[in-house]
């Protein structure tokens, strides 16, 4: 008999550890980035999303990389040793020579030049690369401190660009809000909403693997209207460390034509530069 309580006693202990075994293989981090979540990428190597499973983060090793675009500065220059990471393995490192004084954040339209300068390199449709930070090793431990970017000086010695496919985050890389002509646009994965001219939009929809949000509805002041009266342009894009949205709206009445047979359009909202209101788009 008591034999037998020591085989149930194991089976069920047995059973717990299968659960337990169980559960926390569900509980592993999700790496579909269809699905995928900003805090899913929170201290992500995306060389695991890539290959879908979770591995020891290894960082680069760049000991005797060669620096290309070596010179001297010139007096009003800083000379910045810019390495570059595609899919978080190393690329290619240049020197860049940024204007002392000068905000490379990217708000006044200057930034670094994070792209990969190659006669045949192409990433393929859907590839087109999305800045996520700026950091100060290739660790990826520490983001550049937007401070240093907006004054440069020479105490900015290298940069670490850290850029990824289009296709392994569009659905999060320009989650949050956006500022610009006085409104705060508020952007998730299926809408976006603002107000401007006292008039409340709201565009549903999604993103595509080009970082566009294709509209599939239009609520202006909360009525339904018929998107096909509208011309809607809503293209995200990151040249620095604020992401970028380029918005505007247009409406054609079905009647209005130019003497060539173009439609005339009304502006309802101008083309607009709207930036997030804080920095980078993931922050790892």
């Amino acid at each position: 008999m008591k034999f037998i309580k020591i085989i149930v006693a194991s089976l069920v202990l047995l059973n717990l550890v299968s659960c337990n075994i169980s559960t926390s293989s569900e509980e592993i981090q999700n790496l579909d980035p269809r699905t995928m979540t900003i805090e899913d990428y929170l201290n992500v190597d995306y060389r695991d999303v890539e290959s879908g499973k979770i591995n020891n983060f290894e960082p680069n090793n760049i000991s005797n990389v060669i620096i290309k675009n070596d010179r001297e500065p010139l007096e009003n220059e800083v000379k910045v040793a810019v390495y570059i990471y595609e899919n978080d393995s190393f690329e290619i490192a240049n020197y860049q020579y940024l204007l002392k004084g000068e905000d490379y954040t990217g708000l006044d339209r200057k930034f670094i030049n994070y792209t990969i300068e190659s006669d045949n390199y192409w990433t393929g449709v859907g590839n087109s690369p999305v800045l996520v930070g700026l950091y100060t090793d290739s660790t990826f431990t520490n983001l550049i401190e937007e401070n240093k970017l907006k004054n440069v000086d020479e105490s900015l010695k290298e940069i670490h660009v850290r850029r990824v496919c289009a296709r392994y985050v569009y659905n999060v890389a320009y989650i949050g809000e956006y500022e610009c002509e006085d409104m705060i646009i508020n952007v998730n994965q299926k809408e976006i909403e603002f107000t401007y001219e006292e008039n409340t939009y709201k565009l549903m929809g999604e993103f595509n693997s080009y970082i566009n949000f294709d509209a599939k509805e239009l609520y202006i002041n909360g009525v339904k209207e018929d998107l096909s009266s509208y011309y809607v342009g809503a293209c995200f894009m990151n040249t620095g460390i604020y992401g970028t949205l380029y918005l505007y709206v247009d409406k054609w009445d079905g009647e209005k034509m130019d003497e060539r047979g173009h439609k005339i359009l009304d502006v309802l909202i101008p083309p607009l530069w709207c930036y997030q209101v804080t920095p980078y788009l993931i922050i790892s």
